[in-house]
């Protein structure tokens, strides 16, 4: 997951800005209060979130923020992106569509969690956790890895590819929609059909009246 040439000071840096992140439970903050907390300057902050897959950088020049994110959707073709103050994952292009945890992250009693509250990776993993049961890993993946991480990029590759086929939707309540695809061969197995395979997979998307379609769950279906 390291660059070549990557010095192992950058990685001590990395690691300290991750450590930092996670303790606060969260994924995203102002490259200025990231540098009073870990005592790092910002020349050196950028230059670690430039050199490692899971950080970056966001937000406007003359406020810039970073984020730390899992590796695997942004492997998978995803990117990190901004809007309106929440982070989310975004599939660029033609047909976008985009992943915050809005929708799928952790609520406190009082509403939606504070934009960068980490809402976004509890997102990436209970999605990845929730397909444990249903995703097919093709047995020629990545290095024969079967753990989280491998899942979790299986099923981002997944996610593009049956949004980027572009299923119309097959069932719509207000602004929520399900769409349908059926792949060529086999990527899920029915639980509840004692996991027998199918190539149909759902995807669940809410169309908001402004900005692209946003990721609320996938899942798989029955074959038509």
């Amino acid at each position: 997951m390291t660059p070549p040439g990557v010095s192992s000071a950058a990685l001590i840096r990395a690691e300290l800005i991750r450590a930092t992140l996670r303790e606060r439970g969260i994924d995203l903050l102002a490259l200025t209060a990231l540098a009073r907390a870990t005592g790092l300057d910002e020349r050196a902050l950028r230059g670690a979130a430039a050199a490692q897959p899971d950080l970056g950088l966001c937000g406007p020049a003359g406020r810039p923020l970073l984020w730390h994110l899992p590796p695997q959707p942004l492997a998978a073709g995803f990117r990190a992106d901004l809007r309106d103050g929440r982070l989310g994952l975004l599939l660029d292009g033609d047909r976008p569509l985009v992943l915050t945890g809005h929708r799928l992250g952790p609520a406190p009693p009082d509403g939606p969690g504070e934009p960068g509250s980490g809402e976004l990776s509890h997102t990436v993993e209970r999605l990845s956790s929730m397909a444990t049961r249903w995703l097919a890993i093709p047995a020629d993946a990545g290095t024969g890895d079967r753990g989280p991480g491998e899942r979790t990029r299986v099923l981002f590759e997944l996610i593009a590819a049956s949004w980027l086929a572009g299923p119309t939707p097959t069932w719509r309540s207000g602004a929520l929609c399900l769409h349908r695809v059926r792949h060529p061969g086999s990527v899920a197995t029915r639980f509840w059909a004692d996991h027998a395979p199918t190539a149909g997979i759902e995807l669940a998307v809410h169309h908001g009246r402004a900005g692209p379609p946003e990721l609320v769950n996938i899942y798989p279906a029955d074959p038509e």
